[in-house]
């Protein structure tokens, strides 16, 4: 399925992995033990099947804190055409090993609140907004943004915090909102009746706050390829700050091993395409802002 006619020129996937089980070591309390090989060639050829030139490369959780994978996948792209997000202890981190990465293209942190083997998964709700701080006064002198992954219900504790970080906040996956397990057969979804969204919109209102248009199937029960039933989100979050959503694809999709997202790449561009300016941000200008690619 060539989109080449379709996604903007010079898009972004503003959400992958590189991943090679046959290369770089993963830390025993992974959970994953598929073997993957998903590098820098394979994922050239991926995005060339949906058009996209630039990538953002998101340290996995199977890698913990060795960003080395992510960070090799950043140089062989080049700064150009790639930005990273990683992984530190910010015990341990210096100011030195963050200009280097900056230098490289690193404009990032990810902190997985959802995944129960990643270092901050365990970190209680009220000790998320001192976390956050942390990490946030860390990364401010570079410009770079705060990257979680975080359940929609579990985000209202922090709206007084996250507007106040002075850098930007970007959710995964649709903030990993719940549809309702019947979603694909009860018509158009009301996203207010999910719990969390208002405070989604909440923080997409303050100003600092992107959401990540990505991982359809995460979200989703049925067998759709196209995953319509999250497109009451979409056109809502857009329609709230449609400068504030960004696209990426999640590959090489783990624990989906084999599904195909183009399907569902196509559908987004169709559902964008109404508004050329909207359709531009969400593959292009938004990932440039949030990742200051210019």
């Amino acid at each position: 399925m060539a989109l080449s006619s379709i996604l903007p020129k010079g898009s972004w996937d503003s959400h992958l992995h590189i991943i090679d089980t046959t290369r770089f070591f993963q830390t025993p309390d992974s959970g994953n033990s598929t073997p993957v090989v998903a590098g820098v060639w394979e994922n050239v050829a991926f995005e060339s099947s949906i058009n996209c030139t630039n990538v953002v490369i998101v340290q996995p959780t199977r890698y913990g804190l060795d960003n080395s994978a992510a960070l090799q996948a950043l140089t062989a792209y080049g700064p150009k055409r790639a930005r990273a997000v990683v992984q530190f202890d910010p015990d341990t981190i210096t100011p030195y090993q963050l200009q280097t990465w900056h230098d490289l293209g690193v404009r990032g942190v990810r902190l997985n609140f959802a995944n129960n083997n990643n270092p901050t998964s365990n970190t209680p709700p009220e000790k998320m907004p001192q976390l956050l701080q942390r990490y946030a006064d860390l990364i401010r002198p570079y410009g770079w943004a705060i990257q979680m992954v975080i359940y929609m219900e579990k985000l209202a504790p922090l709206t007084t915090v996250i507007p106040t970080l002075g850098v930007k906040v970007v959710i995964d996956h649709f903030a990993h909102s719940r549809l309702p397990d019947n979603a694909s057969s009860a018509g158009e979804v009301d996203p207010y009746s999910i719990t969390g969204f208002d405070t989604l919109v909440q923080l997409l209102e303050e100003g600092n706050t992107w959401v990540k248009i990505s991982a359809p199937y995460r979200l989703t029960t049925d067998d759709d390829p196209e995953h319509k039933s999250l497109d009451p989100l979409i056109r809502e979050l857009l329609r709230i700050d449609s400068t504030k959503a960004v696209f990426g694809t999640d590959w090489p999709h783990t624990d989906y091993e084999g599904i195909d997202i183009r399907p569902w790449v196509k559908h987004l561009a169709d559902l964008t395409s109404e508004n050329k300016t909207v359709q531009q941000r969400v593959f292009q200008d938004n990932a440039r802002t949030l990742y200051d690619a210019y």
